[in-house]
């Protein structure tokens, strides 16, 4: 750990760095958002240089990236459906892909026909590479086995 540690304090997003044992706020708050679930699932690069927060409940994945001492944010990913899309996150070690896992099956911005949110035994796995400013699909979601 050697100072490099970082804490990320889930509904107000705040990073951490420990300088020996001593909490330094070296680089501040990342800001909030209405949802009581913002940062559910939290994925960082090695290098700690990229963040990734999921919030489940509003369906929204936020990313940012660590420039100059200051976090500066990526494109949102969004999706359009009203299920857990961001339950779960994780980012490579260049920070430019993601993958965002959603327990329910169906979901309406990646062509589900299912309205419906039923709980199932098999969720998905969308895997997105930034391109430019924005977050684009790599394939189709990957839907688990029941």
């Amino acid at each position: 750990r050697n100072g490099s540690y970082r804490e990320l304090q889930i509904g107000n997003e705040t990073i951490n760095k420990i300088p020996g044992t001593v909490f330094d706020d070296t680089f501040g708050e990342l800001g909030e958002l209405e949802s009581n679930e913002f940062a559910y699932d939290v994925a960082m690069t090695p290098s700690a240089s990229t963040l990734a927060m999921g919030a489940r409940r509003t369906c929204l994945v936020r990313v940012v990236r660590l420039l100059a001492r200051n976090w500066e944010a990526l494109p949102p990913v969004a999706c359009h459906g009203d299920f857990s899309f961001g339950w779960s996150v994780d980012l490579d070690a260049s920070g430019t892909t993601l993958v965002v896992g959603s327990p329910e099956p169906g979901d309406a911005f990646f062509g589900g026909a299912s309205d419906s949110l039923t709980p199932r035994s098999t969720g998905r796995s969308h895997v997105f590479r930034l391109s430019g400013d924005e977050w684009l699909p790599l394939g189709s979601p990957l839907v688990g086995n029941a």
